[in-house]
């Protein structure tokens, strides 16, 4: 790559950057400064991700990487303040769901089934269903949930009485919840979610 050609893609670099991180201050400006939820592009979320993607892939030296690591920095507690200011409203406030992103409304989907949980095992408890509770309480036990392995894991055996193992780091695997709790409580594994 000539010497010219790299200096023409550092500047056309600079200034979507300077775009980039303008409009993100912008928006979290106007989050702040007022009570109503804003409206917002709908792949706002997607686009911050790419963005920060595309500067963590790339491959400087010297004061170039430092102020790319510092970019990314900025992006990440900017988006960061963005997103629990605007799921701070939306739990505080009636809202306008035309300007719910789709990720926003993940999130809250996430706390209505928390609720209704909370709702269901406090009726059954009041309700005088303890066979209920017990068979939600095994269910929980032997419930498989994914992780992902951070360290390696020996061959174990689960709380359904199954053998599972063993795991390298970076295996995504499916376990009981009870050992899949004691393997994230132990930092030898992080839960993760995959959608069906």
């Amino acid at each position: 790559m000539s010497e010219q050609f790299k200096i023409i893609e550092n500047k056309k670099m600079s200034e979507k950057n300077e775009i980039i991180t303008g409009s993100l201050y912008q928006i979290a400006l106007r989050e702040v400064t007022n009570n109503e939820l804003q409206q917002i592009d709908s792949d706002f979320y997607m686009s911050i991700s790419d963005f920060i993607g595309k500067i963590r892939d790339e491959n400087y030296d010297g004061i170039e990487s430092k102020i790319n690591r510092n970019l990314a920095e900025f992006i990440t507690e900017l988006t960061t303040l963005i997103l629990r200011i605007r799921i701070g409203k939306i739990k505080k406030l009636p809202i306008n769901t035309k300007k719910l992103l789709d990720i926003e409304k993940f999130i809250l989907t996430s706390e209505d089934e928390t609720k209704e949980r909370e709702e269901m095992i406090l009726a059954s408890i009041l309700g005088g269903k303890s066979k209920l509770l017990q068979s939600i309480a095994l269910k929980t036990k032997t419930q498989l949930v994914s992780v992902r392995i951070l360290k390696e894991v020996e061959q174990m055996i689960g709380s359904d009485s199954e053998n599972y193992g063993p795991f390298k780091p970076e295996d995504i695997v499916t376990i009981p919840f009870e050992n899949a709790q004691t393997l994230i409580t132990e930092n030898l594994a992080v839960k993760i979610r995959i959608e069906k």
